[in-house]
């Protein structure tokens, strides 16, 4: 594996000691790619880190960083390009590259995948799974447009207004419902300023 110099130092901890510095290895996280085919929260433990199969795949992953200035260093390189090879035990070798991290701009997570980390994370939180599938099918059934054109209609009016600017900002919230079961409220949140000065966040919550 090979990146650029600020990821390898960020990810410094080729043998990690703990599931806390586990989270900041590289050969830990492919190591458990290799051999689990996922690295969730639930992967990043003590316990995981233990294991000697883990450790004995930690030990195949060699993690240097590419001279960014030097002729190794292609010009359509991003500030995350990871380059990956894999060679297996019959001498094949298979190559990758990585210039967007996954849930970026310019590598989208699709609806499926966002809900498939969701309800991994839940299961992390220990939220019951029935709550979490019930919650992101009523996200998936919101109403974007209606709720878009609402918005873009009180901004086009706040514009014509002693308003500043407004600022839109979209957002998921979990609030405690009564049962075991969790309640997702979709948010949209304008903040507004009069002439600089007062400011004011209007809350609109779709259910």
């Amino acid at each position: 594996v090979r990146t650029n110099e600020r990821i390898r130092a960020t990810l410094a901890h080729d043998r990690p000691m703990s599931g806390l510095q586990a989270k900041f290895s590289m050969p830990f996280a492919l190591a458990l790619v290799a051999l689990e085919g996922r690295a969730g929260l639930h992967e990043f433990t003590d316990a995981t880190l233990a294991r000697a199969d883990v450790q004995a795949m930690i030990g195949r992953v060699d993690f240097t960083a590419f001279d960014e200035a030097g002729p190794d260093c292609a010009p359509d390189y991003t500030n995350v390009t990871t380059c990956l090879e894999i060679v297996l035990k019959d001498g094949t070798r298979h190559d990758g590259r990585a210039d967007y991290p996954p849930g970026s701009p310019r590598a989208p997570m699709s609806f499926d995948d966002v809900a498939e980390k969701t309800l991994g994370c839940a299961a992390f939180g220990c939220w019951p799974e029935d709550g979490m599938r019930a919650a992101i099918d009523l996200v998936a059934r919101l109403d974007r447009p209606r709720i878009v054109r609402l918005f873009a209609d009180t901004i086009h009016r706040m514009s014509r207004s002693e308003f500043d600017a407004p600022d839109l900002q979209i957002r998921r919230q979990m609030l405690a419902a009564e049962g075991q079961n969790p309640l997702f409220h979709l948010i949209l949140r304008l903040r507004l300023r009069i002439r600089g000065q007062l400011h004011i966040e209007i809350d609109l919550i779709v259910t």
